[in-house]
């Protein structure tokens, strides 16, 4: 078995470009499809929790 280089697999991936689009664009419409906010929930999530680290590392444990 030989092995691929890293290069090679990039410029597998970015042959296949295309393909590789499709499939993370219907993997990310399934994922969120049964939520409220759908696809926006994608982005809130990590800014909620954004949000959240800001308040306790940065308001409640400096004080300490």
């Amino acid at each position: 078995m030989k092995t691929k280089g890293i290069s090679n697999s990039f410029f597998e991936i970015f042959q296949r470009r295309e393909l590789v689009l499709e499939l993370t664009k219907r993997q990310l419409t399934a994922s969120h499809k049964g939520s409220v906010l759908g696809m926006f929930w994608m982005i809130l999530s990590p800014l909620l929790l954004l949000c959240l680290y800001v308040i306790v590392f940065g308001f409640i444990l400096e004080e300490k």
